[in-house]
């Protein structure tokens, strides 16, 4: 299972990279961000992109899909697995909590 949460914080690279944690001044102001954020943050629309059936969405050439949903988005992995992560927001930044508690900038 680490080795998942590890491939989901690696992964999360290939969508936007990684930087330094919560910083004290906006703990109290994060929530959920919601789909339509994540998929802004992301440029999502900048990218060809294909969607499944079961909604992963796929950028050209990646093996690797990922789902967005308010305050989550999970990875599908080249072997079928998957794992979420929670992206919370101040409304300017965001940041990924995996399911070990690992929080960095998304």
């Amino acid at each position: 299972m680490h080795r998942t949460l590890r491939n989901l914080a690696l992964t999360a690279s290939f969508i936007a990279c990684a930087t330094p944690a919560f910083s004290t001044e906006t703990k109290g102001r994060i929530r959920n961000a919601t789909a339509a954020e994540i998929r802004a943050h992301l440029n999502e629309g900048s990218q060809e992109t294909t969607t499944d059936r079961s909604g992963y969405t796929y950028r050209k050439g990646s093996k690797r899909g990922y789902k967005i949903s308010t305050g989550k988005i999970c990875i599908r992995f080249e072997n079928k697995q998957t794992d979420c992560a929670d992206i919370k927001t101040d409304g300017s930044k965001f940041h990924m909590i995996t399911g070990d508690g690992t929080r960095s900038r998304f």
